[in-house]
């Protein structure tokens, strides 16, 4: 027989790699598990696989609400034959639409490595389950008053779970919306809007509005900078509500203004500093910032006794 050469030897020791690579690269991609949908996406707030062993008091010091979606990536369907994959992606639609600062979202995946569900948590032993796991949610919502004003205790966390057998987009996202805390003060009269007014330190928002209930995106925006700047809301139907509308100058609504507690009557400057922008979170944000105190200087919580109700600030 015929020798080999030295370039037939390397052309046939290539093909062999090529041939060998097929049969093993392929099961070795395999095997290397697609990152979940919910992973890296600390942009939208969502902490996947993130203080798991401590998260009742990560959520217990949370003024924002928290969403908690503890599920299995290995355990794909049910015994029927339902699609829990489909939850996650309901979810992440869900998320991407509210974007960051409606809620935090903590992702528990039960086949990964990390420590134990903190006990303290109702739901820590759902990743024993085998056979009839299946995904859960529910949401924490921080107490509106920290502090009991009458027995100076603390108030609790509220656990709120999905009330519906059917879980679609819409209700989903009208589950979180419905149960943002509300840090914001109502005004009917000018007697609240003046005690409102008159805490020293603190900048005041304003919004003026149409609606009946303090809007979803307000109360994020007052959570966002909880008790380091001050939120009233305004409904402006109502003559004491159009009055208070005419002491502000304000002609349209919705409205969001700033008060500027510098002016005087003889200055210059302007009584009010009014959002011109969108209502989008991101940009709410931006117009407050720059009134708002710093972190290490925030005040403590404000409980206002108003005609109608007790709110806090």
């Amino acid at each position: 027989m015929k020798p080999f050469s030295r370039s037939s030897l390397i052309a046939l020791t290539t093909a062999l790699a090529l041939a060998l690579c097929h049969l093993t690269c392929n099961v070795v991609a395999d095997q290397i598990a697609e990152p979940h949908i919910m992973e890296n996406q600390e942009h939208l707030d969502i902490h996947f696989n993130k203080n798991v062993a401590n998260l009742m008091d990560v959520i217990d010091a949370s003024d924002k609400l928290v969403l908690l979606y503890i599920f299995h990536s290995q355990i794909t369907h049910d015994p029927n034959g339902q699609d829990w994959t489909m939850l996650d992606k309901m979810f992440m639609k869900v998320l991407e639409e509210l974007k960051s600062g409606y809620v935090t979202t903590y992702a528990i995946d039960c086949s990964a490595e990390h420590p134990e569900i903190d006990p303290k948590i109702a739901l820590a032993k759902i990743c024993e389950k085998r056979d009839d796991f299946q995904p859960i949610f529910q949401l924490y919502k921080p107490a509106e008053i920290k502090i009991n004003p009458y027995t100076g205790k603390e108030m609790p966390v509220q656990q709120i779970s999905f009330a519906s057998n059917q879980v679609s987009d819409p209700d989903v996202k009208r589950w979180i919306t419905d149960n943002i805390p509300d840090y914001t003060q109502r005004l009917s009269t000018k007697e609240d809007a003046d005690q409102f007014a008159e805490e020293i330190g603190i900048q005041k928002v304003y919004l003026f509005s149409a609606k009946q209930k303090v809007p979803p995106i307000y109360k994020a925006l007052a959570t966002h900078f909880r008790n380091r700047i001050r939120f009233a809301f305004v409904n402006i139907e109502g003559s004491s509500s159009e009055d208070l509308a005419k002491d502000f100058e304000v002609e349209k609504w919705p409205t969001l203004l700033i008060q500027n507690q510098f002016a005087t009557p003889d200055s210059d400057g302007d009584k009010h500093h009014v959002f011109d922008g969108k209502m989008k979170l991101p940009e709410m944000i931006e117009f407050v910032a720059p009134f708002a105190l710093a972190e290490d200087q925030k005040k403590e919580e404000r409980v206002i006794q108003s005609k109608s109700q007790t709110t806090v600030n």
